[in-house]
């Protein structure tokens, strides 16, 4: 099989449908980094940049550089030592500096590296008499490389550092300790709501350190929304969700009867909870949006 595949690629070198098929990878490969690019800068304002740029200390951004360079070095040896391993030592050093860094660049800002910095690999290597299966084995050992870095570095930092495992473990339950003081204070209201709902981009998981903590109440229909009793809970709600959050918490508040009526009409809201919404105390959104909230 493996000679099959060796023929075939001999056959078509040949023919230069390799040389052709590279150039009109690289080319693709370059017009896909320049669209991505666009689309990534479009929004940027250049004058802000310059502002950011000028206020900051010229010896931070010297560093910056020699840091950024100083990563880029370390990337060409991953291809230097792959190649080596695969018995092609006669490729000079200069063409693997060129492979790594070409390749890491367009791969990491494009995306799909596997495919963008495999072809930019193939389109520097087959010049120097290289065939698909001996990028194949660089890229792949390359990666290698580079995950077994990571590992031996997360390794030491742990071993010197062991109670930053733990933080990390804390850090991840964060939201999950959250919901859960959420619930023990509403649990202990006077005056039971109908549901508690996390919604928006925390209950997606798409928040950040500025995003609002946004929760639906379910009020029922035999309390009024000006009750102090019932306002003086939700209001304390609001302030503790925030105080324990670091975030501002907006309250979004419905009766049982105002649930019914966007259920019936429609509303984009409803469909929204549907898939969204995390369940913090009461009823949960499946139990109270795919039927009428009694």
């Amino acid at each position: 099989m493996l000679q099959a595949i060796r023929g075939a690629i001999s056959f078509l070198r040949q023919k230069q449908v390799l040389h052709k098929a590279g150039v009109a990878i690289s080319v693709a490969v370059i017009g896909i980094a320049c669209y991505v690019l666009y689309h990534l800068l479009r929004g940027i304002d250049v004058a802000e940049v310059i502002e950011a740029i000028k206020g900051t200390e010229t010896h931070q951004i010297v560093l910056a550089a020699i840091f950024v360079t100083a990563g880029y070095f370390t990337l060409t040896f991953y291809d230097l030592f792959a190649v080596r391993a695969i018995g092609h030592g006669k490729v000079p050093y200069r063409i693997n500096a060129l492979a790594a860094f070409t390749s890491y660049s367009i791969g990491h800002n494009v995306g799909a590296s596997v495919f963008t910095g495999g072809a930019v690999r193939y389109r520097i290597y087959s010049a120097w008499g290289l065939n698909a299966i001996d990028v194949a084995k660089i890229c792949f050992l390359a990666g290698l490389t580079f995950w077994l870095g990571n590992a031996a570095v997360l390794g030491l930092g742990i071993s010197y550092h062991p109670e930053a495992a733990a933080a990390i473990d804390q850090l991840a339950r964060l939201r999950d300790v959250l919901l859960e003081r959420i619930k023990a204070e509403a649990e202990s209201w006077t005056i039971p709501a109908k549901a508690i709902w996390l919604f928006g981009s925390t209950a997606r998981g798409q928040g950040d350190a500025d995003s609002d903590l946004d929760l639906l109440i379910v009020r029922p229909d035999d309390v009024d929304d000006s009750e102090p009793g019932w306002l003086e809970q939700v209001e304390t709600l609001s302030a503790h969700a925030s105080l324990w959050s670091g975030n501002s918490c907006e309250v979004v508040e419905y009766s049982a009867q105002e649930i019914r009526d966007l259920i019936s009409h429609g509303e984009r809201i409803v469909t929204e909870l549907r898939r969204d919404a995390v369940p913090i105390a009461g009823r949960t959104p499946q139990q109270t949006l795919n039927r009428k909230a009694g």
